[in-house]
């Protein structure tokens, strides 16, 4: 059976579970909604194609029929509900119990390392900075680099913390990044990133009055589209992001460290099918 707790779907979790299962024995949704004792023999197939969520009596059921031993259980009730948690407190509350129950798996690790780098907006801003230059341990003047400024001790800690991650390593008198560029990848998976988000959309905000008009670029378009069409566009942002990060690397006596943020969502109700 999959790991479980390197999973942070339960869908993907479930369709990787029946896929799997198919390999080694006749197997079916169907199979599996008799295994769990479900009435409805689909019912399996709409959790994980999204049509359907897990309620609170059907989390046991699947439980059980998985077979999971007890933590594992308590680690897929609290996936179950970080997924579809209607607000962020719900999700950080779960998602906090994902941690505790995963803390013997190998992706506590990995979310332990994403937590911490996005726990502050200015942690990859100060990867930048401490690789710019001989800094000489100038954590007032590497802070005061920054808009808004941060204090010495945070700019210091944000330098060990990026050590001790692996994200950047001491050369002489200043910093080599380890990897040309940090991104926090094309979804939000962990709410650390989500906070991380949050930080900087309020930093954007304060651009406006902060920077001239010059040095930045906030715009935005509200467009009448399908789903087809919002894909498209969704891919084209990604793209776009992709070949900014390619650009960053290719160019040589940086002096500036910008933020490029991508707001794409919804203003109306998304049909009831595809929640």
């Amino acid at each position: 059976m999959p790991n479980l707790f390197e999973y942070i779907e339960y869908r993907k979790f479930l369709s990787d579970y029946y896929e799997e299962q198919k390999k080694f024995r006749k197997f079916s949704y169907q199979k599996f909604a008799d295994i769990a004792g479900f009435k409805t023999k689909t019912f399996i197939f709409k959790v994980v194609t999204g049509e359907k969520a897990l309620s609170k009596k059907s989390i046991p059921r699947i439980a059980s029929a998985l077979q999971l031993q007890k933590r594992e259980t308590k680690y897929f009730d609290a996936l179950v509900r970080f997924n579809d948690a209607k607000t962020f407190k719900d999700r950080q509350t779960h998602f906090d119990k994902m941690q505790r129950y995963a803390k013997f798996s190998s992706i506590r690790t990995m979310r332990r390392n994403q937590h911490d780098l996005f726990a502050k907006w200015w942690h990859p801003a100060i990867r930048e900075i401490a690789c710019m230059k001989p800094w000489k341990e100038d954590y007032l003047h590497m802070g005061k680099f920054l808009m808004p400024a941060i204090r010495p001790k945070q700019a210091k800690d944000s330098v060990k913390l990026l050590v001790n991650l692996g994200i950047i390593k001491k050369s002489g008198n200043t910093y080599k990044k380890t990897e040309n560029v940090v991104s926090t990848g094309n979804e939000v998976r962990s709410l650390a990133v989500q906070n991380y988000h949050r930080e900087i959309q309020k930093l954007a905000s304060e651009a406006i009055d902060r920077f001239p008009r010059h040095t930045r670029d906030i715009s935005g378009a509200v467009v009448f589209v399908n789903k087809e069409t919002a894909e498209k566009m969704k891919s084209e942002i990604q793209t776009f992001r992709r070949k900014l990060l390619d650009m960053a690397t290719e160019n040589q006596g940086n002096d500036r460290v910008y933020v490029a943020q991508f707001n794409f969502f919804p203003l109306t109700k998304i049909p009831k099918r595809e929640r």
